[in-house]
């Protein structure tokens, strides 16, 4: 097959894309997911090395007597 007129090069486009789809609908439904302590330990891991980021808002204040009378 020369694949000579545009309706061949369309219906083997559209196979190929069918093939691919369906080559990843299998690859999704059988792949490993992660354990629920596999996430935990790459949680750790990524604080570990990046450290957290947390954002803060002072909310009020108080002034306190220090021991020796000053404020």
């Amino acid at each position: 097959m020369t694949l000579a007129e545009p309706r061949q090069w369309e219906a083997a486009v559209g196979l190929a894309l069918a093939l691919s789809l369906a080559a990843l609908i299998v690859w999704w439904v059988r792949r490993r997911r992660p354990t629920s302590d596999e996430i935990e330990r790459a949680r750790r891991a990524t604080l570990a090395t990046r450290g957290r980021l947390v954002d803060g808002m002072l909310l009020d204040v108080c002034e306190m007597e220090a021991e020796d009378g000053r404020t």
